[in-house]
């Protein structure tokens, strides 16, 4: 089935759903002992809690250090180039606290009345909580 049908199939919806914490558990002990070793083995990891590190900077990361990571997963495991990529992986994110624009939260006084918090005096939430703040991430397996 493709995306756009699962998208506008009702029933497809009323099932995605039913979905919850146990049926995903339940695929991934499936997939622990599926012939696919990628997903075999990440399925085994989450079993087992061996959980990837994370790792943030405020500078990107050094690309040789992705590469000494691949190394390290590849001696361990023998993943080839293309199945790497699902261990070891870099990327950026960027986090907002307080977005003035599209979120508003409102301070009910005694009196009745209610303010946007960005608006009171010494408001409890600064000005430097709305500006973007960018983490650059690594993730690999604890090897």
């Amino acid at each position: 089935m493709n995306k756009r049908k699962f998208e506008q199939d009702p029933e497809c919806l009323t099932q995605f759903c039913l979905l919850d914490d146990y049926d995903v558990m339940g695929a991934i002990k499936a997939w622990a002992g599926h012939p696919d070793r990628v997903l075999s083995t990440l399925s085994k990891m989450l079993i087992n809690r061996e959980l990837f590190k994370v790792v943030l900077s405020n500078e990107p990361f050094d690309k040789e250090i992705e590469t000494v990571l691949k190394q390290k997963v590849t001696q361990a495991w023998g993943f080839t180039e293309e199945e790497l990529d699902y261990f070891v992986f870099s990327d950026d994110a960027t986090l907002r606290a307080y977005n003035m624009t599209d979120e508003k939260i409102n301070i009910l006084f005694k009196d009745g009345t209610f303010k946007d918090i960005s608006s009171i005096d010494n408001a409890l939430i600064s000005q430097t909580l709305a500006i973007p703040i960018k983490k650059f991430y690594i993730c690999h397996p604890k090897i």
